[in-house]
């Protein structure tokens, strides 16, 4: 995103994506000029910052002009000269609300910005507050959901005269369960174990989530329910009301690479997915190639690895904090594949120096299997580790060994900031449709 920067402080929203001001919504035109906030950044009109401070921590030697908001938040600083530069960090937004102030300012005109703005915008953070709006807006779920109103609460009424309950396998069932209740309940209970929204066994967090993906599998039947969906659904739960989860997942089981993906278990569809692995490991042959041969000669598979990480967009392989940051410019770029490719090759970049290490096979996925799980406890609880076949998450069972903590691939992918920042360097060297 093309930004100035004002000494220590904001970048500037550019201006040339702003029609109309934040503060009083009137389009700039010769009368309504436009003028950059000197703290918060944002476009306003020349009405809405007629005020000026003295920003001298700033850098600038005398008034400028900021927005009638930012002045009353900052009048303090402007009227006391004797203020401690701690006190003055305490009174000043700090780097969070000022990010905040332009999300605000670019969900207002999001239509009107270019992806790779959006791009650029995502990679330096969606505050925790604003990321559900920004994921609804930038998907365009917000707008499927305007167009179809009260239509998650009609389907989630079809399939249950008791909406919030989901049955547990023990109970007697007095006749054949709806189509996809079993599978969808079982991998429930496997999902994200850790996270508290859905630890507790028929908890609210679980409810939720079976409901959402219960009513996809009525609201599009020709997909229905496929293993891997309740990660995609979950971390959308821990973001977004539920309602709102719901439409993002259409949105994203439709435009995105895990559309592709489920296509290929589709009966009589045309196998795509083949190509979306065949292509990264075919990058990965020219950027890795000795991690690929030495992978093959334990015996290995890349394509297995990757299946999994694009069918869950990582949020099965991957800390979760880092899935969010990966997810954020993920649904900037309007779902582009390349964001997916660069976030995988850097988990080959950093991984490849432990895994030269590895002696076998099962170490080498036991590895992989560790990427979201602290050296405490190098086994996710309640979920089987082990290595996933190219077509299914289910797992292929290996007898256990012990394997030193030193190897536990989650201490290299624990700063969210760090991963973001240096995948998203990576040059794309390759084409995608």
């Amino acid at each position: 995103m093309a930004s100035t920067l004002l000494g220590s402080g904001p970048k500037w929203v550019p201006d040339d994506v702003v029609r109309m001001c934040p503060l009083c919504t009137a389009s700039f035109n010769v009368f309504k000029r436009k003028h950059h906030c000197r703290l918060c950044g944002s476009v306003i009109c020349d009405g809405c910052s007629s005020q000026k401070l003295r920003l001298l921590y700033m850098g600038y030697d005398g008034p400028v002009r900021v927005c009638d908001v930012c002045y009353q938040q900052n009048e303090e600083i402007d009227q006391n000269d004797d203020l401690e530069e701690e006190e003055i960090s305490r009174i000043i937004y700090s780097d969070e609300e000022e990010s905040y102030q332009r999300w605000v300012v670019i969900l207002q005109y999001a239509n009107h910005i270019v992806r790779s703005q959006l791009e650029a915008n995502a990679k330096e953070g969606i505050p925790e507050r604003i990321r559900g709006d920004v994921w609804l807006m930038v998907s365009g779920a917000h707008q499927l959901k305007i167009k179809n109103p009260g239509v998650y609460e009609i389907v989630c009424k079809k399939f249950s005269s008791q909406p919030d309950k989901v049955e547990t396998q023990t109970q007697t069932q007095t006749q054949t369960p709806p189509p996809f209740d079993e599978l969808i309940k079982l991998d429930i209970s496997r999902t994200f174990p850790q996270v508290k929204m859905f630890e507790e066994l028929d908890g609210e967090g679980q409810r939720k989530l079976f409901r959402v993906l219960k009513a996809y599998s009525i609201y599009n039947p020709n997909v229905g329910y496929k293993q891997g969906m309740s990660f995609l659904a979950a971390v959308l739960l821990t973001i977004v009301p539920e309602e709102d989860a719901f439409w993002i997942f259409v949105i994203l089981l439709k435009t995105s690479v895990v559309n592709t993906i489920l296509l290929n278990e589709i009966d009589g569809a045309e196998p795509q997915t083949a190509t979306i692995v065949e292509n990264f490991v075919s990058i990965c042959r020219t950027q890795y190639p000795k991690l690929l041969d030495f992978m093959s000669a334990k015996g290995g598979s890349l394509e297995v690895f990757a299946n999994r990480w694009f069918t869950t967009l990582f949020a099965y392989d991957l800390p979760l904090p880092i899935v969010l940051k990966i997810w954020d410019v993920y649904f900037a770029s309007g779902f582009s594949l390349s964001i997916l490719y660069k976030a995988a090759l850097y988990i080959l970049k950093v991984s490849q120096t432990v895994i030269f290490t590895l002696d076998s096979l099962y170490d080498i996925i036991k590895y992989f299997n560790s990427l979201n799980t602290p050296p405490q406890t190098t086994t996710r609880p309640n979920t089987p580790g082990g290595l996933v076949s190219p077509n299914s998450l289910e797992p292929i069972f290996i007898p256990t060994t012990n394997i030193s903590t030193q190897l536990n691939g989650w201490v290299l992918f624990r700063n969210p900031d760090k991963f973001v920042h240096e995948f998203m360097e990576i040059p794309a060297t390759w084409s995608v449709s």
